[in-house]
């Protein structure tokens, strides 16, 4: 009788440490995409533009942090014109042309009235999907070109959700952080709403 009094006992004292170290390991990350402002080109810094017939975009950063043990997997980053539901060029260093590989560039605008133009240190992003090492923060950079007043940006991770949020999209393993942009004359860019994180 204590034999099996002793047994129930460890083995529920083993199931709750199971369960406290799944519970530490879970994977998840926080989210945070900004608006750096308008980009009228990109270059070197021997002033080589990126690519040639650039037009203005918008600076786009990307901070993840991922505070779980486990890497997490990102993909799919997507930025989609709200009315046509066209996706937007943004650019990206596999985007670019070989000769650029090891470059570093800078992103210029121009404003009216000034006769310098703002200067930036653009760390471009390597592609739209990557992974973000565990216990540690990443940030990426990137350009996206709007053709309208509004556009979505949507980012996937390879995480299992087992509820419900606002603004999130189950497909399968992967949960999708979606956030809005409003282009404005009197701003320039405002975001509209923010997405989950979880």
């Amino acid at each position: 009788m204590i034999i099996n009094i002793v047994s129930v006992i460890i083995s529920a004292l083993a199931l709750i440490v199971s369960i406290t170290i799944a519970y530490k390991n879970r994977k998840k990350i926080e989210t945070t995409i900004e608006i750096g402002g308008l980009v009228n080109r990109v270059e070197t810094f021997d002033k080589v533009l990126a690519y040639p017939n650039q037009g203005p975009g918008i600076f786009i950063i990307f901070k993840l942090l991922n505070s779980s043990p486990n890497d997490i997997g990102f993909f799919d980053i997507t930025f989609t014109d709200l009315k046509s539901k066209e996706i937007l060029p943004a650019l990206y260093k596999i985007s670019l042309r070989p000769e650029m590989e090891g470059q570093k560039f800078l992103a210029i605008t121009e404003t009216d009235g000034i006769d310098n133009p703002l200067i930036a240190h653009f760390n471009i992003m390597e592609s739209n999907y990557g992974i973000i090492p565990g216990n540690t923060f990443k940030r990426f950079e990137t350009v996206v070109y709007p053709i309208s007043q509004h556009f979505v940006v949507d980012i996937k991770f390879a995480i299992r959700s087992f509820r419900k949020i606002n603004l999130l999209i189950q497909e399968n393993d992967t949960n999708i952080y979606t956030e809005l942009y409003m282009l404005t004359t009197k701003t320039g860019i405002q975001s509209s709403h923010t997405g989950y994180k979880n």
